[in-house]
């Protein structure tokens, strides 16, 4: 069986973890050289690695709807990712913006976040922040530390400060 596709997605509709919540999966990546029909090599995303998968959750920000508001993929582990990897996976979800999560260089933030469009990085957007910070409160980590109400992530344009909104049944907003 030959892979002709590089960026795979397998959406889990229904699957939410939270309010706002729409899909998770994962984008595999296929490192190896994949074929086209003439048999020529086609370069897989410049991966040099045998194979990685990515997960990723798409949300839906500023809303109280499901497919409303403004769409937003997140990826809550992006280690490994170009920005030129990262720039062609914002093109492929075709959404406005999506966020990739890194660890932060200063271990008093929450994250590195590195937001992109479809043309490639931006220093700072506001649903992405409230979505990233969302996301991370729904899964209570970011790589391998306990998330509380208050995060602050590490960006292009500066740090930004992000607070959960939680009720009874957990996190259900996060604000800017």
């Amino acid at each position: 069986l030959r892979e002709k596709t590089l960026l795979r997605r397998d959406f889990l509709i229904g699957g939410a973890l939270a309010a706002g919540l729409e899909s998770s999966g994962k984008v595999c990546i296929a490192a190896a050289q994949a074929r086209d029909e003439t048999r020529r090599p086609v370069d897989a995303l410049s991966l040099k690695a045998s194979r990685k998968s990515y997960n990723f959750a798409t949300l839906d920000v500023f809303t109280s709807e499901r497919f409303g508001g403004n769409q937003l993929a997140v990826f809550p582990n992006a280690v490994g990712l170009s920005a030129e990897q990262m720039t062609r996976i914002t093109r492929e979800f075709n959404y406005s913006e999506a966020s990739f999560v890194f660890p932060p260089t200063d271990p008093r933030n929450t994250a590195k976040v590195r937001i992109f469009e479809g043309h490639g990085e931006i220093p700072f957007a506001g649903h992405p922040n409230v979505g990233t910070a969302f996301m991370l409160g729904t899964i209570a980590s970011a790589f391998g530390c306990p998330i509380g109400d208050a995060l602050t992530f590490e960006e292009l344009g500066g740090l930004v400060s992000a607070d959960l909104l939680r009720t009874s049944t957990g996190v259900v907003g996060a604000r800017i």
